[in-house]
C-alpha cells in the first residue's frame, strides 16, 4: 500500500479516536454520568463551563458530528476519492484545528483547568490537520479508477 493511502487510513483512525472521545463526553453529559478524569483534575469544570455550550448544545456533540463526518471523508479518500474530496478534507481539518485551538485557549487562559478528553480531541485535530496539509501540499492527485462504460 502506498504511503499516502496509509496516511489517509491514519487520518481516518485519528478521526475515529476523536469520535469515540467526543461521543464519550456527549454521553456523560446527556446521561448525567460523572466524567472519569484520571490524568487531569478539571474535566468537570471544563465540560460544564459556559464555554462548553453553543446555543445550549454541548460542544462535545458538535465534536461527535465533526469527527463522524471526518471518519467517513478520510475513509472515502482512502477508497479512492477525488482530489476535490481531499481538498475538502483539508478545509474541514482547518475548522477542527481552529475550534480545538480556541478550546485549548479557553482551558489554558480563561478557565485555568484542563480536561484530558478535550486535549485528546485537540491532539487528534492537530494531527489530522498536519496530515491533510501534507497530503494536499505535495499535490497528491487521487482519482477514482477508470471503469469502462458498459451502457448500451
Amino acid at each position: 500500500m502506498e504511503k499516502d493511502k496509509v496516511l489517509m487510513l491514519v487520518a481516518s483512525g485519528l478521526a475515529l479516536i476523536g469520535f469515540i472521545d467526543s461521543a464519550y463526553l456527549t454521553t456523560t453529559h446527556y446521561f448525567g454520568v460523572p466524567i472519569i478524569c484520571g490524568i487531569t483534575e478539571g474535566c468537570e469544570a471544563v465540560t460544564t463551563s459556559v464555554y462548553a455550550y453553543i446555543f445550549g448544545v454541548p460542544t462535545a456533540l458538535f465534536g461527535t458530528m465533526y469527527y463522524g463526518l471526518a471518519v467517513l471523508g478520510w475513509f472515502a479518500s482512502f477508497l479512492g476519492g477525488s482530489t476535490g474530496l481531499l481538498r475538502f478534507m483539508a478545509w474541514f481539518a482547518v475548522i477542527g484545528v481552529g475550534v480545538s485551538a480556541w478550546l485549548v485557549f479557553v482551558q489554558a487562559f480563561l478557565l485555568k483547568q484542563w480536561c484530558q478528553w478535550c486535549l485528546i480531541s485537540a491532539a487528534c485535530s492537530v494531527l489530522i490537520f498536519g496530515l491533510a496539509i501534507y497530503l494536499n501540499r505535495k499535490g497528491h492527485n487521487i482519482s477514482i479508477e477508470h471503469r469502462p462504460d458498459l451502457s448500451p
